[in-house]
């Protein structure tokens, strides 16, 4: 039997299981442990917290912030005992810090001691939390999303395959299919974004998009027809069939446009090879002055047509970027759209280097369908993407007037010009309240709150000084009295069960 525990012991130790001595501390006390700012006070709540297989941290501590600490080992090193004065000194600073909110209050706490009256200083009304931060929307406007986190898988697709992928996609499929909520728009848009995450996560797996990834899926998915999620997946086969389409369509317009962007560098390049001949015409024949004219003289006559006409407002550059957002904007695959900047893109960034944003080319291609999905992409953002300017300080709507947009467009990006304007203003007016509310300015009253606790701590004393008979016959019995009464003050007990029981000693030696 000793022999099988001490195996088991060296067993233990090999493994970092146990340490080769005992704690100092025990769970409740007062430590300082060392991080990269210095010794941070904190209290232990565990020991040899086992973290994953092979290690084990001696202690496991919360800081006075709540934070949670790992100390690794038992060493002076890492982890000592409180000393008196880092706890002097953190409650000398919580008490300074509560005297400057007594004396320096909020507007919205000094707006609140006028409506309720003063009290004690424990009653004070109001806290920080109770104030409005005036913030918008959440940190992530704008922000492109994990299509595996949509679905409850590991972010970026780690360690998934095929049939998680099937399986988290069945899982949610059956809860947001809208013919099991009513139909409702909720359901739609929900179905319609697992879908493309679904799809998003089937090309991240197999990177070639088109028909072979849809076969590849139609084949794993066999299985699941005839079971009661088969309108689900018929439903996605619907979606990646016209899914396929639409990629293709874009994957046109991009080889068009960079197509024509070759043409028009070529050209560009051709123009100014012959207007630097032409600078030297003595060098040239009669054949080569003819041709480098030629090429001038189309180059200049086609200008007019490029900056007024053959492209609307003289925005060639908007016709040949090859950004992909772009692409899908002219050739209309807005699922493709979706996709892009729901998972690739952020709804606000600019497609080229004027600054122009989707919302600017779409306004641009004066299509109001293109305008509202943009819009819709765009989530609690929306405001911001009507309102962002190109480098030419345009808006969308601006835009759409300088190249001479459609009446519908026009009036529908007027429409969101002005309630983007009116969340900006609300946005402004709440965070100026914010500010205004968080502001400090001092308050008489403030002295108040500070004297009432004194005043409560003199009490006991008064109580003392009205006892004087009872010291004379049973200083005992006044000092039980006087240390009940001061019990009452958690705050400043020591100091009364300190002068009191000196009181004491000092009476019942008198008497002796």
């Amino acid at each position: 039997m000793d022999a099988e525990l001490r195996a088991l012991l060296a067993e233990a130790f090999r493994h970092a299981r146990l340490d080769a001595q005992p704690q100092r501390f025990g769970v409740g006390e007062r430590v300082q442990c060392r991080l990269s700012r210095g010794w941070i006070l904190a209290r232990v709540l565990h020991l040899n917290v086992e973290q994953p297989p092979g290690y084990v941290s001696a202690y496991l501590c919360q800081l006075d912030d709540g934070a949670l600490l790992l100390v690794p080992h038992d060493s002076a090193s890492f982890i000592r005992r409180a000393s008196v004065f880092a706890e002097l000194w953190v409650r000398m600073l919580a008490l300074l810090t509560s005297l400057l909110d007594l004396l320096f209050p909020t507007q919205a706490r000094y707006s609140e001691r006028r409506q309720r009256g003063t009290g004690h200083a424990g009653e004070e009304p109001g806290s920080a939390s109770s104030v409005d931060g005036g913030s918008s929307g959440g940190s992530g406007e704008g922000v492109p999303s994990d299509p595996f986190e949509i679905l409850g898988l590991a972010p970026r697709g780690e360690g998934v395959d095929l049939e998680a992928i099937n399986s988290a996609y069945k899982k949610l499929a059956l809860h947001w299919h809208p013919d099991k909520n009513g139909g409702s728009a909720e359901s739609v848009a929900m179905m319609q974004r697992l879908n493309s995450a679904k799809a998003a996560c089937l090309d991240h797996i197999n990177p070639q998009k088109g028909e072979n990834s849809a076969a590849a899926d139609e084949e794993a998915n066999e299985a699941e027809d005839q079971t009661p999620a088969a309108d689900e997946w018929r439903d996605f086969e619907r979606f990646q069939k016209k899914r396929n389409e639409e990629w293709k369509k874009l994957r046109r317009e991009m080889a068009k446009a960079r197509k024509k962007a070759a043409q028009r560098q070529r050209r560009e390049a051709e123009v100014e090879s012959s207007r630097d001949l032409l600078s030297r015409p003595e060098t040239l024949s009669a054949s080569q002055l003819k041709k480098a004219q030629r090429v001038v003289a189309e180059a200049e006559a086609e200008a007019p047509a490029v900056d007024g006409g053959d492209s609307r407002g003289g925005r060639t550059e908007m016709d040949l970027c090859v950004d992909p957002v772009a692409c899908a904007l002219r050739s209309r695959s807005f699922q493709a759209l979706s996709e892009l900047l729901t998972f690739e893109r952020s709804p606000l960034g600019p497609l080229d280097e004027q600054g122009n944003t989707p919302l600017h080319y779409a306004a641009y291609l004066d299509d109001v369908s293109a305008v509202n999905a943009v819009v819709q992409l765009c989530g609690k953002a929306w405001w911001k993407a009507v309102l962002l300017q190109n480098r030419q300080k345009e808006s969308p709507l601006q835009l759409a007037v300088s190249v001479g947009g459609a009446a519908g467009t026009l009036d529908r990006l007027r429409e969101l010009h002005q309630q983007a304007e009116s969340r900006e203003a609300e946005l402004r007016a709440t965070a100026q309240q914010a500010a205004r509310a968080a502001s400090r300015k001092f308050d008489p009253l403030g002295l108040l709150y500070i004297l009432q606790p004194v005043k409560d701590m003199l009490n006991p004393l008064g109580l003392i000084y009205r006892m004087k008979p009872i010291l004379k016959v049973k200083p005992f019995l006044a000092f039980a009295v006087c240390y009940t009464c001061a019990s009452q003050f958690p705050g400043v007990q020591w100091i009364f069960s300190t002068v009191l029981g000196l009181a004491a000693a000092v009476l019942t030696a008198r008497r002796s």
